[in-house]
């Protein structure tokens, strides 16, 4: 049983991170888009 939460302990811990890098890049590419336009 321990077995099976420290796996989706590290799924969970990797997905959040994935979340977070696509989140991130959205919003720079947002920004950057943003900014390019204004020029």
């Amino acid at each position: 049983m321990k077995e099976v939460g420290r796996l989706s302990a590290s799924f969970l811990s990797s997905l959040t991170k994935h979340v977070i890098m696509n989140t991130a890049q959205a919003t720079f590419n947002r920004e950057a888009h943003t900014t390019f336009n204004r020029e």
